[in-house]
């Protein structure tokens, strides 16, 4: 009787074992799958920011984003005196290229620090139960600007350490959508957009 109750003991343990082992799968599928999903709505952002395109002749891959000139309210109370030289809203005033990194595979990607934020008490009281920070990180910069029709030198200026930390957003899902603050590191007053490949300017 008393080697039955311990198979039975044993059996018992065996089984919450699995099932403990089981649940922590569960959940670290279920966090994995909505740092997944946070990286995916910043990606769309991404996507009509920057294009990737590639030089055939290196076979390197960069990022690439126009700066289109803002469009400025007309101020009522001054009269517009404007430059013959100044760039109408909506058109091209430079372009930004990005350097990437190269992974083990040999694709050029961001480099991508992804945190997972404490849900708080408050959080759980406005439908939000997620939140991750994410930055976006390349190695290099340069800027054309069309002003001159040149590119710069490749710099990482105004960065911490050696990388460019060109990208800074808080994602987090609020009633089951995901929803993306922050932006671009950038320092420009005009609007970020994804430069077709065949537009870029050659240098």
């Amino acid at each position: 009787m008393t080697t039955h109750n311990n198979t039975t003991i044993t059996t018992l343990l065996f089984m919450c074992l699995v099932a403990a082992i089981l649940m922590e799968n569960v959940t670290a599928n279920a966090t994995e799958n909505l740092a997944t999903e946070a990286l995916s709505a910043l990606d769309s952002i991404q996507q009509g920011t920057f294009m990737q395109c590639t030089n055939h002749s290196t076979g390197e891959t960069f990022l690439f984003a126009k700066v289109l000139t803002p469009n400025v309210p007309a101020n009522g109370f001054t009269p517009a005196l404007t430059p013959q030289d100044t760039p109408t809203p909506g058109s091209v005033g430079g372009y930004y290229q990005l350097a990437l990194f190269r992974n083990q595979q040999g694709n050029y990607i961001s480099r991508i620090n992804q945190v997972p934020i404490e849900v708080t008490d408050a959080d759980l009281r406005n439908n939000i139960d997620a939140r991750y920070q994410i930055d976006l990180a390349a190695q290099s910069y340069r800027i054309y600007t069309i002003a001159t029709a040149s590119w710069s030198q490749w710099t990482n200026a105004g960065s911490f350490g050696n990388n460019v930390d060109y990208g800074s957003f808080k994602v987090y899902r609020k009633d089951g959508q995901w929803i993306v603050d922050g932006g671009y590191l950038i320092n420009t007053n005009g609007l970020l957009q994804a430069a077709a490949c065949n537009e870029i300017p050659p240098g």
